[in-house]
């Protein structure tokens, strides 16, 4: 439901806050992308990084306004989004989860971060769990 919502997130019932990655949707497409070209660039090029994005002040505000989110899962640009909320926001959200998430983390073990075995996107997230294979890599199931 988040792909498909206007905004890319979609809010259920028990106060867990879907967050998408990029959109091929028309009104999002190009935004999207704009917001995927800043991930890598965090620290080295002025007004890059996953909190200069988008997505991360459309999402700030969401659990702003709603108190009740205490729950992220994100996929993709969303993942990235949602790992950084949740540093930002420690006393209202409680436990996360993201899915392919772009970054470079070569050791850990996050038991917050999922991927599938060549996902071109997360591929440099060593610390993610392994999922396995999967028909498209980069999907989110």
């Amino acid at each position: 439901m988040a792909y498909s919502s206007f905004k890319g997130m979609h809010t259920a019932d028990d106060g867990t806050l879907y967050v998408a990655g990029t959109r091929t949707l028309q009104h999002a497409f190009w935004r999207d992308m704009w917001d995927d070209m800043k991930l890598p660039y965090a620290g080295v090029v002025p007004s890059t990084g996953v909190r200069n994005t988008f997505r991360y002040n459309e999402v700030k505000t969401q659990i702003q306004a709603n108190p009740r989110i205490n729950r992220l899962v994100g996929h993709s640009l969303g993942g990235a989004v949602v790992r950084a909320i949740a540093e930002d926001y420690p006393n209202q959200i409680k436990d996360y989860e993201v899915y392919g998430t772009p970054g470079v983390r070569l050791t850990g073990n996050d038991p917050h971060s999922f991927r599938y075995r060549f996902d071109p996107i997360s591929i440099f997230d060593r610390a993610a769990q392994s999922r396995g294979f999967a028909t498209n890599p980069h999907g989110y199931t």
